[in-house]
C-alpha cells in the first residue's frame, strides 16, 4: 500500500505534529496515480487564487494541477478538525517536496473549499469524513510564470513618497494660479470703478460750467437791452 504520513506545522518555528496516515483513493473519473513521499509536512498557509479547490474544479485550464482524494487509515479522526480550521480562516495548507519521478520541486495543496465529494465515484464503504481533497502540481515553478517581479519595499516607499511630493507641488501651483487670477480680477474691478468715477466727475463739472456761461450770457443780453433803451430816450 502507498501510505504517507502527513505531519502538520501549527505555526512557524514549531515542531511538526502528526496529522494523519493516508493513502490515495481511486475514483471512477480518474485513472491518474499519485506518488507521495513516505512523510509529508504541511508547513505553509496561503490565500492565493491558485490554492482554491473550487477554481480548479470548475476551470478547464488547470495549468498542470491534478486533483486526488486521500483517505485517512490511522483511525485517529483528526482530519475533520483540521479541515474546519482551514474553512474558518479561508486558508489553504501547503506542502512542498522533491518529486523523485520528475526531478522537480512539487507542491501539494489542501484547499479550504473542496468541491462536493462524488460519492458515486468512490469505492464502496469509504467514510467521506476521513477523505482529504488535495491538489498536486509536479513543478512549483509554474506558479511563478507570468508573475510580476516583487518590488523592493524601500523602493516602493520611495515611489510613493515621490508621488506624494509631486501631488503637493501640483496643488501648490494650482493655489498660486488661483490667487493670481483673483488678484487680476480685483485690479480690473478697481480700474473700472475709478474710470467710471472720473467720467461722472467730468460730467458734473461740464454741467456747472455750462450753466454759469448761460447765466452770464443772459445777463449780458439784458444789459444790452437796457443800454439801447437809454440811448433811444436820450
Amino acid at each position: 500500500m502507498n501510505e504517507t504520513t502527513i505531519m502538520l506545522t501549527p505555526s512557524q518555528g514549531v515542531q511538526p505534529e502528526f496529522l494523519a496516515t493516508v493513502e490515495p483513493v481511486s475514483t471512477d473519473a480518474s485513472s491518474q496515480q499519485l506518488s507521495l513521499p513516505f512523510e509529508l509536512v504541511l508547513d505553509g498557509y496561503t490565500r492565493e487564487p491558485w490554492s482554491s479547490g473550487m477554481m480548479t474544479h470548475n476551470s478547464e485550464d488547470t495549468s498542470g494541477w491534478k486533483t486526488f482524494y486521500l483517505l485517512s487509515t490511522d483511525g485517529r479522526n483528526r482530519l475533520p478538525g483540521f479541515l474546519k480550521y482551514l474553512r474558518d480562516r479561508k486558508k489553504a495548507c501547503v506542502a512542498k517536496f522533491n518529486d523523485s519521478t520528475a526531478s522537480t520541486r512539487a507542491i501539494l495543496v489542501v484547499p479550504f473549499d473542496p468541491p462536493p465529494v462524488p460519492s458515486e465515484q468512490l469505492p464502496a464503504g469509504v467514510d467521506k469524513t476521513q477523505l482529504l481533497y488535495v491538489k498536486y502540481l509536479a513543478d512549483d515553478r509554474v506558479l511563478s510564470r507570468g508573475k510580476k517581479p516583487a518590488i523592493d519595499p524601500n523602493k516602493q516607499l520611495q515611489i510613493e513618497q515621490q508621488k506624494l511630493k509631486e501631488k503637493q507641488i501640483q496643488m501648490q501651483q494650482q493655489k498660486i494660479q488661483r490667487e493670481q487670477q483673483q488678484q487680476r480680477q480685483k485690479q480690473m474691478a478697481q480700474q473700472k470703478s475709478m474710470s467710471q468715477s472720473t467720467s461722472s466727475k467730468k460730467g458734473i463739472g461740464g454741467g456747472i460750467l455750462g450753466n454759469l456761461l448761460g447765466a452770464q450770457q443772459k445777463t449780458q443780453n439784458h444789459l444790452d437791452v437796457v443800454r439801447a433803451k437809454r440811448r433811444n430816450n436820450d
